[in-house]
């Protein structure tokens, strides 16, 4: 089972990483761009992934995984409880998000 303190040791750990908010909730950004967002109860993470990301995510655990639509129209990223995901899918999911929006200067680093 993951945890708000996973989430913030896991992010943190990728260069160049700070916290701050979007939207007045805290978020994980990498070069000036959030690729993780807290919902205010502290439960509910976003992770900003590539749509065949999210597919097989979905796809996998629906139950899960939820979908986050922009305004009704662009797929986004997704939702999830974080004590329904155990740290190694956290770790993955953390992963992925930064890389999405990362520079690629930075990531070929990594």
């Amino acid at each position: 089972m993951a945890t708000l303190d996973d989430l913030r040791k896991l992010a943190l750990a990728h260069p160049e990483t700070i916290e701050g908010s979007h939207f007045h909730q805290v978020a994980f950004r990498v070069a000036d761009k959030p690729f993780i967002g807290i919902e205010k109860n502290n439960t509910h993470a976003t992770f900003s992934l590539d749509k065949p990301d999210i597919a097989a995510l979905v796809d996998q655990a629906p139950d899960v995984y939820e979908e986050v639509w922009q305004s009704g129209k662009n797929l986004i990223g997704i939702r999830v409880e974080l004590n329904r995901i155990s740290v190694k899918e956290l770790k993955h999911l953390v992963e992925l998000a930064w890389r999405k929006k990362a520079p690629k200067k930075l990531v070929v680093t990594v």
